[in-house]
C-alpha cells in the first residue's frame, strides 16, 4: 500500500523540515511548499491526500486565501485540510475558515499524527497518545 501523501505548506524552513521528518517517520509521504503559489502548482500536478496549511504565509497567497480557493475547486474541495496557526484559533477569521481542523502551534507530534490519521480514516495504531482509553464504539473482531 502506498503511503498517503501529506502536503505541508509553511514558509518557515525549519518548521517544514521538522514536519517532513516527522511525517516520514510515521509512514506518510510528505510534499512541501513554502508558499501558497508553489502549493497551487504542486496540487495541480498531483493533489495530495491531506494538507497541513500554515495560516500566515509571507508574500503571495495567504493560508486563508489558499484554503478558500481549494474549497472552491472541484478537484480539491474534498481534500482534508488542517490549519496550523501560532495565533488564537478562536480568532474569527480562523475559526470561520472552512478547514477540517485548526491546531495551535506548537503541536505535539503524537497529537498531529492522530488527527491526520483520523482525517485520512487510517488506523492510528502506533501513533495514538499513551494512556488512551479503548474505544467503546469499536467492535471486537477477534471472535468468530
Amino acid at each position: 500500500m502506498k503511503p498517503s501523501r501529506v502536503m505541508l505548506i509553511d514558509d518557515d524552513d525549519d518548521s517544514r523540515e521538522a514536519y517532513e521528518l516527522f511525517l516520514r517517520s510515521v509512514g506518510y509521504a510528505p510534499i512541501s511548499a513554502q508558499s501558497g503559489d508553489e502549493a497551487q502548482r504542486l496540487i495541480a500536478v498531483a493533489p495530495p491526500d491531506l494538507i497541513l496549511l500554515d495560516v500566515f504565509l509571507r508574500g503571495g497567497t495567504s493560508g486563508l486565501n489558499l484554503l478558500a480557493k481549494l474549497r472552491s475547486e472541484r478537484v480539491t474541495r474534498e481534500i482534508p485540510v488542517i490549519l496550523l496557526t501560532g495565533a488564537d484559533p478562536c480568532e474569527p477569521a480562523i475559526a470561520q475558515a472552512p478547514a477540517d481542523l485548526c491546531l495551535q502551534k506548537p503541536i505535539l507530534p503524537r497529537e498531529l499524527a492522530v488527527h491526520i490519521a483520523r482525517l485520512l480514516s487510517r488506523p492510528t495504531e502506533g501513533v495514538q497518545p499513551r494512556m488512551s482509553a479503548p474505544d467503546p464504539n469499536r467492535a471486537d473482531t477477534s471472535s468468530p
